[in-house]
């Protein structure tokens, strides 16, 4: 299936011997001066030349690395052999005995596959990306997991993990296939997630490319075709699962014993150990796949858990999941059909208060007629009230209540999924009192009209705020969901960390 790996540097520099001076340095070999002092002046600066050339050769082989380097990454089945090297080295230094720890040693961590079928699996996976990148869509490569039966390990060397539309058309045998959420690679946010697999006794630890994610089928609706490249089947840290669609998304990078991971221990080996993998792959990943930036990693067992015999407290309370989709125009007022609908003009002016906005008496002087607001009854001038609104996003300036439609903001579509966390502070003056934990997964695309440069592509991005659970939380995290809800948390713009334009930023709600 793969070919054989052979990679050679361009222009190869051999290294030298370090020169003796053993001979030279020999006090019976010395020439005496006529002077009465010995050659070790000399001898001196001939130690000096050698150097200098020395370190001249070891300056022109890390050049020559460095351009080797280069010329390997500029191809995708250059980046791939760079990623299978960095995952071999990685292996080698985990699985290296360590006197000090010896209760960390003996565990089998093993990579997936013999080194040429995951060059070309990590070729399927950077082709893929590639492909998601052209189209607009999220191009972010994260870990994952998944539990199989020890039998099938030969078939996914090889071959990779498969969709069940893949392994009927390769004739590729399946022990179990799950079809819960349609067909698919089901894989688990930790090992969790998914750990009622895990009787197969084989664990995967996976390299992930979601693409655009949208809810499970409406079973109501089959023969409905589905546009996302992957599905949330489950949300929320402790029990998401994500079905990639197709084989190309997914990436088996190791293997693990299934009973690694223990539920009935916070700090076990085991645990401590995948902890330990799942960041070291995921930084490889970061450096190969997502151009360095960081990816935050889970926690492998929530700590602080209160156990009974038959439930677990979880830590980590799924609240809800709102998803926004970016319209192809933003609303724009009707600022005369507004007027005449939330306006009204009454008989008599029945306000003895002056006019809020003018602070002026409320009286019909000069044509400027007294109305009110329908929606809260608050009085203003006309002229002043017309004015207010056209610069106050159509509020209400007394009261802050919504007048007419509320516009949407330019933010792009993505998802917005909340967690309550009763064992994690959110800083030390809101100490034991649990947070909000609020991630938004913004998707990437093609600017529209209302966008700065209308048809440019933009990458996606990922973005985490907490909000201490107290009775001001509460209230800001309804405030937070309204502004995403109404596409005004992000929008299209230019960096203020890096300065680079077409990226997703913060808002005025920043």
């Amino acid at each position: 299936m793969a070919q054989s790996l052979e990679i050679a540097p361009a222009n190869s520099i051999t290294p030298r011997a370090t020169p003796s001076f053993a001979a030279a340095a020999d006090p019976h070999t010395t020439t005496a001066r006529a002077d009465g002092r010995d050659g070790s002046a000399g001898l001196s600066v001939i130690q000096q030349e050698y150097q200098q050339e020395e370190m001249d050769h070891a300056m022109a082989l890390r050049i020559q690395r460095e351009w080797d380097t280069a010329a390997l990454v500029s191809t995708p089945r250059g980046r791939a052999v760079t990623f299978v090297d960095k995952l071999g080295a990685a292996q080698r230094q985990w699985t290296a005995y360590d006197p000090d720890r010896p209760d960390w040693n003996g565990h089998n961590f093993r990579l997936v596959g013999a080194p040429d079928d995951v060059v070309y699996l990590t070729q399927l996976l950077l082709d893929k990306q590639e492909e998601f990148r052209m189209s607009g869509k999220p191009t972010h490569v994260d870990i994952g997991y998944h539990y199989t039966d020890t039998r099938n390990m030969p078939d996914i060397g090889t071959n990779g993990l498969m969709t069940r539309a893949d392994r009927t058309a390769y004739g590729v045998r399946a022990t179990f296939h799950g079809g819960t959420f349609g067909d698919g690679v089901y894989t688990g946010h930790n090992p969790y997630s998914y750990h009622k697999f895990q009787s197969g006794g084989q664990g995967l630890l996976v390299a992930r490319l979601k693409g655009s994610i949208g809810p499970p089928p409406d079973p109501s609706q089959q023969g409905q075709q589905q546009h996302y490249d992957s599905v949330l089947g489950r949300t929320g840290e402790s029990d998401e699962v994500c079905v990639l669609k197709t084989s190309d998304q997914v990436l088996a990078l190791a293997q693990f014993h299934a009973d690694m991971a223990t539920l009935d221990q916070d700090d076990s080996v085991g645990n401590r150990l995948l902890h330990q993998y799942h960041c070291g792959l995921q930084a490889i990943l970061d450096e190969c796949f997502n151009g360095g930036r960081p990816t935050p990693v889970p926690h492998i067992v929530p700590s602080q858990v209160v156990r009974h015999d038959t439930q677990v407290t979880p830590v980590v309370l799924h609240i809800s999941t709102e998803r926004y989709e970016a319209p192809d125009t933003v609303l724009r007022h009707d600022h005369a059909e507004i007027l005449q609908r939330e306006l009204e003009e009454p008989q008599e002016i029945c306000s003895p208060e002056d006019c809020p906005i003018c602070l002026a008496a409320m009286t019909a002087e000069k044509g400027c007629c007294a109305v009110t607001l329908k929606q809260c009854g608050h009085w203003f001038h006309r002229s002043c009230i017309d004015q207010a609104l056209q610069t106050n996003s159509y509020k209400c300036p007394v009261c802050r209540k919504q007048v007419g439609d509320a516009a949407r903001g330019t933010m792009p579509s993505g998802i917005l999924q909340i967690y309550h966390c009763p064992f994690q502070d959110c800083g030390q003056d809101y100490r034991g009192m649990g947070c909000y934990r609020l991630l938004y997964q913004m998707e990437g695309g093609v600017q529209k009209t209302y966008h700065p440069n209308p048809g440019v592509p933009y990458d996606a991005a990922n973005r985490k705020a907490y909000i201490p659970k107290v009775p001001q939380g509460d209230d800001l995290l309804k405030r937070l969901k309204y502004a995403f809800q109404h596409g005004l948390t992000f929008t299209i713009g230019t960096s203020l960390t890096t300065g680079r334009p077409n990226r997703i930023v913060w808002a005025s709600i920043q």
